[in-house]
């Protein structure tokens, strides 16, 4: 059966406001959603899979699942995640902070980070540091030449901490800030090394 998507000048209005932080009566919930609730929600609306049992998606309060309520998961997901942008590295007796970029898989990572997690790194091929995440964590690789302070994910459930460039598939998670190159190579050493990951609040 054929879909057909019917865009109204009120529905464009509501979008609208949302957006803007601009709501009225019956506004959104106080929830922070999640990546996997946005998939979720986007699946139920295309008619790809039911939501889940328990789920509730209903974002403005109005007693239905609608786009709107889409984009305002959106928008308090991207106020999560805003919220959630740093991750302090402890490593060797320094503290580096390090920008998360803005993809499922930092989500998921400043999840992991509100309680704190150790990783151990090893060194390879003279330009990182790699080690296995507690879990894995959503891909979306693309080829990339990384710079020195750059973190990726390698194969869904590793951390990768460069001091130098190498070009790959991976997905980015965020870049150590504040620190040259070399001050990175002097702080990580050489061999072995062990980092402590939490939330920067």
């Amino acid at each position: 059966m054929k879909r057909t998507l019917k865009i109204t000048a009120v529905s464009v209005i509501a979008a609208a406001a949302v957006l803007t932080g601009i709501t009225a009566a019956g506004a959104a919930k106080k929830n922070k959603y999640t990546g996997d609730d946005l998939s979720s929600m986007q699946d139920h609306l295309l008619g790809k899979t039911p939501a889940a049992e328990g789920a509730d998606y209903d974002a403005d309060n109005d007693g239905e699942w609608t786009s709107l309520d889409l984009c305002i998961m959106r928008k308090e997901a991207a106020e999560a995640m805003n919220e959630k942008s740093c991750i302090t590295i402890e490593v060797n007796g320094h503290t580096l902070t390090a920008e998360l970029a803005d993809n499922e898989a930092t989500r998921a990572l400043a999840e992991l980070a509100e309680e704190g997690f150790t990783a151990k790194l090893n060194e390879y091929g003279g330009f990182e540091k790699v080690g296995k995440l507690p879990q894995s964590l959503p891909k979306s690789d693309e080829r990339i030449t990384t710079e020195a302070g750059d973190i990726m994910l390698y194969q869904g459930n590793q951390m990768t901490i460069f001091y130098g460039s190498n070009t790959w598939s991976y997905t980015k998670l965020g870049h150590i800030t504040g620190v040259s190159q070399q001050e990175l190579k002097d702080i990580f050493g050489s061999g072995d090394v062990t980092v402590e990951i939490s939330l920067n609040k």
